[in-house]
């Protein structure tokens, strides 16, 4: 609910400056602009894991086609690594863009670049035997961002010195994911089975939201604003094994997705 408060107080201090503001200009919303912006981000992130399992010998560390009564522990590393993760953090950075008007109708572009300090993660636990005495596990990911670039098209209504509009476009963000696996699997001389990987992938997206904008003056304009973006995912692969017996391995591979609500107030100067 504290994520919904500010999204909501910051249009709430955006209708504030249009309730009070008294123009005494015929407000022109047509030109150039830059500005500045800032708020908060809270996201959603799906994590999928997948284990591979060899056909051919050697046998896998967890499982291997090769001993079909391996397989029972697959679905348990699986169900470990899979689940849904929260990020949250705050953003803020840089826009610009040029308006067009007709009438009341406004309509434009704008591009926007910034920070989006978005990241989470998350692990889970589970025992599989099949193949040895019974091994507990533990199994996570990770997913960040730092950065985010939208470039959208911009569609309002004005009146007097107010501006509600809509906005949808395309989102370009590096999207960084991680997975980790260990167990305490300590006999028939493998040692404890370890696994760890990570990529960076740049992800093209959407993005669609709407605002408020209120001008202040001839030149001067604050706005409140809410953004959804989302991404596709991205994915990273590495090998559980042991180092004391390295030709037992299974492939351990995370896709994990990215979504997130940008609530932000700015300021824009425009020319």
């Amino acid at each position: 609910m504290g994520r919904v408060h500010t999204y909501l107080a910051s249009f709430a201090l955006v209708g504030a400056f249009a309730v009070s503001s008294t123009s005494s200009w015929a407000e022109d919303w047509s030109g150039a602009y830059v500005g500045v912006n800032a708020g908060f981000a809270w996201g959603n992130s799906n994590a999928t894991t997948a284990t591979d399992c060899p056909a051919t010998a050697p046998p896998g560390y967890v499982c291997g086609l090769d001993n079909p009564a391996s397989l029972v522990n697959l679905p348990v590393v699986d169900a470990a690594g899979s689940g849904t993760m929260n990020p949250a953090g705050l953003t803020g950075g840089l826009q610009a863009g040029y308006n067009f008007q007709v009438n009341n109708f406004v309509y434009g572009v704008e591009a926007d670049f910034g920070a989006l300090n978005l990241e989470a993660s998350r692990q889970g636990s589970g025992v599989w035997r099949v193949g040895f005495p019974p091994a507990a596990f533990t199994t996570g990911s990770s997913v960040s961002t730092d950065w985010l670039f939208t470039t959208r098209a911009r569609l309002g209504w004005a009146t007097s010195n107010v501006l509600i509009y809509a906005t949808a476009g395309l989102a370009l963000t590096d999207l960084r994911v991680s997975n980790f696996y260990v167990d305490d699997v300590s006999v028939l001389g493998l040692g404890t089975g370890r696994e760890a990987s990570s990529d960076t992938e740049l992800k093209l997206g959407w993005t669609v939201g709407g605002g408020l904008e209120v001008a202040l003056d001839e030149h001067w304009s604050l706005k409140g604003e809410y953004l959804f973006v989302a991404f596709g995912s991205a994915s990273t692969t590495g090998n559980i094994t042991s180092a004391d017996n390295p030709a037992f391995a299974n492939g351990l591979s995370v896709s994990e997705d990215l979504s997130a609500h940008l609530a932000r107030a700015g300021l824009n100067y425009r020319f």
